[in-house]
């Protein structure tokens, strides 16, 4: 647009975000948002600051989470210290929800912060929507997992009482998350549907793509009740079919997250050499450095991978490199950590390390005790892990 006329350029496109962003190609509405000079010459600091947000928000959409960050720090210094300014609350609470960096050294209490600041400013400013923000999804990290479900719930009836379709969407899919974390896949693809119910009533089509994605997760580890086993179809269809939509919609992120996801199923399935296959064919994509979860989670299946083929040394050079960055991220990679440290082990032993054994097979014990991991799981991959785990520690007597 011309000298002046960003006022009138960011409302006509903020007119069309959702239509961009749900229906897609998102792509197309960031290629717009660029369009806006952001050092416009009038433009004050507030409304630099609004269309950094928004070029962040867009950036986050397709999965470009470096860029979004780099978006949403520029607003917040265009903005400044202004503690009563709505923007900078935004900018803070969206700050928060972009997946933390560890090769940054970011942290989930850093997140956990972020959010509880954005929160403050937004109620501070009359915005009733600030409740929504009181850090659920961080507190599933960084706090016990009974105080994510209370805060999640919390979140949930506020949407309620706003009658926010979206955050009842939003607040049900994060509870679906962590009730996956912790090991209850059955409650967790309950939270998911409701979810998908809402945000197909709101045909919002990057998150019902991802639910999909999420519902595939969480029947990757479900025991189907009479079929005494997990519904591998079910699971591999919902996967599909969210990276159909994710694929289109040019959502990268979660496209990456399905794939990983596909490839975990696989190992599920006995499948290694083609969970291995799988990651490979899209190592590219996979370590861009965009996506830091999915690159750490792709190493996990890899090294559990190579350790059943009997690679040992292949199994341990990649879950060398996941236990190095797993071992800075608490709560939401537990399980991951729980399962590398046991192949970790399995493969020391495999190869007459002992020792080094040893360490890896005190380290699962410990998260196992934590997270109340046995042989008698309902997650059938940790009950596997753990008898696995309990073999090392006989072996080493």
């Amino acid at each position: 647009c011309r000298p002046g006329e960003f006022r009138e350029a960011l409302e006509a496109l903020l007119s069309v975000r959702e239509s961009f962003l749900s229906q897609g190609p998102s792509g197309r509405y960031l290629e717009l948002l660029n369009g806006i000079p952001e050092f416009d010459r009038l433009l004050n600091g507030k409304e630099r600051g609004s269309l950094l947000l928004e070029k962040s928000k867009a950036c986050w959409n397709l999965g470009l989470y470096k860029e979004s960050a780099d978006c949403v720090e520029k607003a917040v210094c265009a903005i400044g210290d202004d503690a009563s300014c709505e923007i900078l609350g935004e900018c803070y609470v969206h700050q928060s929800q972009i997946p933390i960096d560890d090769k940054k050294g970011e942290s989930y209490n850093d997140k956990l912060a972020v959010a509880r600041k954005g929160s403050a400013i937004l109620l501070d400013s009359g915005i009733p929507r600030g409740h929504l923000y009181t850090g659920a999804r961080h507190l599933e990290w960084v706090s016990t997992f009974e105080e994510a479900l209370k805060a999640l719930g919390r979140e949930n009836e506020w949407a309620k009482t706003l009658k926010d379709p979206f955050e009842i969407a939003r607040t049900s899919n994060l509870w679906g998350l962590t009730l996956w974390r912790g090991c209850q896949p059955g409650k967790a693809i309950e939270k998911f549907m409701e979810s998908l119910r809402h945000f197909k009533c709101i045909e919002s089509m990057d998150y019902i793509g991802g639910l999909y994605v999420n519902i595939g997760l969480a029947r990757s580890d479900y025991v189907v009740p009479g079929l005494g086993s997990v519904d591998i179809d079910e699971a591999k269809e919902n996967f599909e079919l969210g990276e159909r939509i994710l694929l289109k919609l040019g959502n990268m992120a979660w496209w990456i997250t399905g794939l990983v996801g596909r490839a975990r199923l696989l190992l599920r399935e006995g499948k290694f050499g083609q969970a291995i296959e799988l990651i490979a064919s899209n190592r590219c994509e996979i370590e861009s450095g965009r996506y830091p979860e999915c690159e750490i989670l792709a190493y996990v299946v890899e090294g559990v991978a190579n350790s059943m083929l009997g690679q040992h040394v292949l199994s341990i050079e990649k879950l060398k490199v996941a236990d190095k960055r797993l071992s800075s991220m608490k709560g939401v990679n537990a399980n991951r950590y729980f399962a590398c440290q046991v192949c970790l082990a399995h493969s020391s032993l495999e190869l007459g390390r002992s020792e080094r054994a040893a360490e890896y097979a005190t380290k699962a014990k410990r998260v196992a005790t934590d997270r109340g991991i046995d042989s008698a799981c309902i997650v059938p991959y940790l009950a596997d892990h753990y008898k696995r785990l309990e073999k090392v520690q006989k072996a080493l007597v």
